[in-house]
């Protein structure tokens, strides 16, 4: 695999997304042969055709452009020729839209936090981040033993008493933009 340029990297057990390209590959593959009629060689020919014809996400061209350096001809071609336009517009809502509600969460080497367990016992185990394996897994030493690979959605921050800042309210004067707020604000003393 390496004399082709292909670097095998494992994901994190019981993440399937992890893989993502690879598992949606998996359900076009097997969608589409589901939903064709005729014969299997014949719901292949017509998936594969398809497939080819259909733009990625991540290259923005058709497989057959970038193998062949042309667009295979489809019957949707003679129906309504222009459709780019108006599904790149809908992919960039559909873009704004899931981006409106991503939150990015960002771990270091050296937090404390639980990870997601999926055998018997506790669903989230405290344990210590070691080490980040790629731009959203980690390495998680378990405060039970054991070291664990999990991607970033099984992973959950944790925090110790000694952790939290102490006292109810603590500010400092470099939180506070401009001085006629500064001096509107009535902080209680609590010592």
């Amino acid at each position: 695999m390496e004399q082709n340029g292909v670097r095998h990297i494992t994901v994190a057990p019981y993440h399937p997304s992890s893989n993502g390209l690879a598992e949606k590959a998996v359900n076009i593959f097997k969608g589409g042969l589901k939903h064709s009629d005729g014969t299997l060689e014949s719901k292949l020919m017509r998936v594969l055709s398809k497939y080819r014809a259909t733009p990625h996400t991540s290259t923005g061209e058709t497989p057959s452009k970038l193998l062949m350096g042309r667009e295979l001809k489809t019957p949707l071609d003679n129906l309504r020729p222009n459709l780019n336009s108006k599904v790149e517009s809908k992919q960039q809502q559909q873009k704004e839209h899931h981006d409106k509600r991503a939150v990015q969460r960002t771990f270091s080497v050296g937090d404390l936090v639980y990870a997601r367990n999926f055998g018997r016992g506790d669903a989230w185990l405290p344990g210590l981040l070691v080490a980040q394996t790629g731009p959203m897994s980690f390495f998680v030493e378990l405060l039970q033993g054991g070291l664990v690979r999990k991607h970033q959605d099984q992973i959950r921050m944790r925090f110790t008493k000694d952790s939290a800042t102490p006292g109810l309210l603590q500010l400092q004067e470099t939180q506070l933009p401009l001085p006629e707020i500064r001096d509107a604000l009535i902080v209680p003393d609590f010592s």
